[in-house]
């Protein structure tokens, strides 16, 4: 994987997103050696389930070594949704929260200070936000893409028939769509703001509309904020039944963790109070697992 694949997010070049650290590991797998900074892999591996580098082995293992040939690309932070566990690092729309951001989390802002590879020989290019179909720099790529490169994004699905980006897909020879769903109805409306479950629907049936779609997953980060949601998620999800539904856990914030302790949960719930209070929602009606004192 080192040897053909490359992750750009703005500032740093990986092996791959999963990837801990800096620096160039290829010459420890030569030797045999399993590099540190490939912990997440390691583990899974140890543990008898598939990781990502064995996932990409099996897809891409007849590739010379010679050159990168595919990428996975943080182009642009524009989003048109301000998800609860996201904040304005990763999505332009958070930034008119991003006060409440800086009190609680406080990360980086992203920028663009490593400049894109040549793509023209690129077998498969995934484009990671922000949200693709809103950003005009993943547009003027694609438009630009030799239209035999496989295309994958990630995408909230709160898109339009109009979308300029959804017509060029269609261009493709090959497409792969990651939807990510994180509740239920209101539960997705409240924790994916300011998201439209109908809106939302109406997107799943655009992206299933592609002659081209391969791959079209449903991916859940659970939380605090929606693990009691889990199987109304799960359920929703099955009529959609050629579709695989991944299910990852949320880490940062530490307090949206389902591991915090009520420490962290008090500061949840402030930062609820302080986001329903900014965007006139109710967390306490919508979300009321996240108001249940554990320590009783």
């Amino acid at each position: 994987m080192p040897f053909t694949h490359s992750f750009i997010d703005g500032e740093t070049i990986k092996p791959c997103c999963l990837f801990e650290g800096e620096g160039d590991v290829r010459e420890e797998f030569l030797a045999g050696i399993k590099p540190k900074g490939c912990r997440p892999c390691w583990e899974k591996e140890d543990r008898d389930e598939w990781s990502s580098r064995q996932w990409y082995n099996l897809r891409y293992s007849k590739l010379p070594l010679d050159k990168v040939r595919t990428f996975d690309l943080r182009i642009d932070d524009v989003c048109n949704l301000k998800c609860v566990m996201c904040g304005p690092d990763q999505s332009t729309k958070w930034r008119e929260d991003a006060d409440i951001f800086d009190e609680f989390v406080g990360r980086p802002r992203w920028s663009r200070k490593v400049e894109l590879p040549d793509l023209t020989d690129a077998l498969e290019i995934s484009i990671l936000g922000g949200e693709p179909f809103y950003m005009k720099t993943a547009l003027d790529l694609l438009e630009k893409q030799s239209r035999s490169t496989r295309i994958i994004l990630n995408t909230n699905a709160c898109i339009d028939a109009d979308n300029k980006l959804l017509k060029v897909l269609r261009e493709f020879d090959v497409v792969e769509i990651v939807i990510s769903i994180d509740g239920y109805r209101e539960v997705n409306d409240y924790i994916r703001f300011p998201s439209e479950w109908d809106k939302f629907e109406r997107g799943i049936d655009l992206i299933f509309s592609l002659d081209n779609i391969e791959y079209k997953p449903f991916n859940t980060t659970v939380s605090c904020l929606n693990q009691p949601d889990l199987e109304n998620i799960k359920n929703y999800v099955k009529q959609y039944s050629d579709s695989k539904h991944y299910i990852h856990y949320l880490t940062d914030p530490d307090f949206l963790s389902i591991d915090a302790d009520e420490r962290l949960r008090q500061k949840m719930r402030l930062y609820l109070s302080r986001l329903d209070e900014r965007r006139n929602t109710d967390s306490k009606k919508v979300l009321p697992w996240c108001w249940t004192d554990h320590s009783e």
